[in-house]
Formats: structure tokens, C-alpha cells, sequence
């Protein structure tokens, strides 16, 4: 089990009477959010990314990114509450879910097939990466960065399905199985970044 330094976000406490996570799906979905605005499955994989990368990042830094960059529209104080309640309940989870090596994700499911989607939470935990793009090359370039294709597979990334070179048949179970080891991908990555600095410059061969 992994035992870590994560921050949960200290001073911000969870104001009374905070939306559920369904509550806030409900709102990032609604007209009053910015068109720009995260769903809630990205925005699930934008703080996993967040949590789990190399720096500690400030949610003055973060959340603007959650609205596209916009203002959101609440009724009232109470909602602006409630909406960043919420949020913040979420991350201070993954936090402990990651520290009791118990993390799932949250994906959407597709209402006629039953299918699970995991590109929405894979985008937002590649948004997080781009607050950082410098740290996350020196992930990239060694051994460990291939824990990052898995996720890359399930953003549908070209360069990724170019090399692998999958057939459709092939590229869907490959999607599959991505979606399976995500948790585990996830606790390797912050496996990766809580170790010490000289054991992460194993170079990829």
C-alpha cells in the first residue's frame, strides 16, 4: 500500500451543505455553466492528474481551468459554495483513496450500450499534465513513462494508436484493458513521483 505526502487542501474546508457529486454533475451540465466548462468525468481525471503529478499546484491555479477559463453563473453565494464544496470533497478524496491504494475512477457509461467511456476522465487527466509540461518530459523520457500509454490510448491519442498499429477489433480491446489497469496506472504514476529523485532517471530504451 502506498504511503505518500499528498496535500490535502489545507485551510479549504468543505462549506456546509455542499452539492453531491450527482448535484454537481447536474449543474456542469446545465445552461448556468460555462459552455467551456468540465463534465464531471473530466474534471474527475483533471484532479487525479493533479493529485497525483509531480508538484503540489494551488487550487487558485487550477480551478479556473475546471470553468474553460469562464466565470461560471450561480443563483447565489450558497451555490458558489456548494459547487466548490464539492469539488474540493471530490479531490480530498482521490487523496485518500490514493493513499489507501483504493482509487476508482469516475467514468461515464454509455445509456444504450451499458459501454464504459474513459476518454473524458483520460482528457482531463491530460489537461493536468499541461500545468506542468516541463516536470512531466522527465516521466516521459524514462521507464516509467510507459504508464502514461494507457491513458494516452483511451485520449486517442494519434501518435499512440500510429505506432501501435492496432486494427478496430484490436484498438477496442486494447481500450478495454486500458480501462481495466486504470487504477493501477494511476497508483504507478504516483508511485513514480514519490520516489526518490535518482531512482526516476532510469532512461526508456
Amino acid at each position: 500500500m502506498l504511503r505518500r505526502k499528498y496535500h490535502h487542501t489545507d485551510g479549504l474546508q468543505t462549506p456546509v451543505g455542499a452539492m453531491s457529486l450527482d448535484e454537481l454533475d447536474a449543474y456542469l451540465s446545465s445552461e448556468d455553466a460555462p459552455p467551456e466548462c468540465m463534465m464531471l468525468s473530466d474534471l474527475d481525471g483533471f484532479l487525479t492528474g493533479i493529485i497525483v503529478g509531480p508538484d503540489f499546484i494551488a487550487p487558485s491555479e487550477w480551478l479556473p481551468e475546471i470553468w474553460g477559463g469562464e466565470a461560471p453563473r450561480f443563483g447565489d453565494g450558497k451555490q458558489v459554495e456548494a459547487a466548490f464544496g464539492a469539488i474540493m470533497d471530490r479531490y480530498n478524496e482521490i487523496v485518500r483513496q490514493i493513499g489507501d491504494d483504493t482509487f476508482q475512477p469516475i467514468l461515464l457509461r454509455s445509456a444504450k450500450t451499458g459501454t464504459v467511456i474513459a476518454t473524458d476522465w483520460a482528457y482531463g487527466f491530460a489537461q493536468a499534465i499541461t500545468l506542468r509540461p516541463r516536470r512531466w518530459t522527465k516521466m516521459v523520457k524514462s521507464e516509467a513513462g510507459l504508464l502514461l500509454i494507457p491513458i494516452m490510448v483511451l485520449c486517442e491519442a494519434d501518435e499512440i494508436l500510429d505506432e501501435l498499429g492496432l486494427s478496430c477489433e484490436e484498438l477496442s480491446q486494447t481500450m478495454e484493458e486500458a480501462i481495466e489497469i486504470l487504477p493501477a496506472t494511476v497508483m504507478g504514476i504516483a508511485h513514480y513521483w514519490r520516489m526518490p529523485a535518482a531512482q526516476q532517471k532510469k532512461p526508456r530504451h
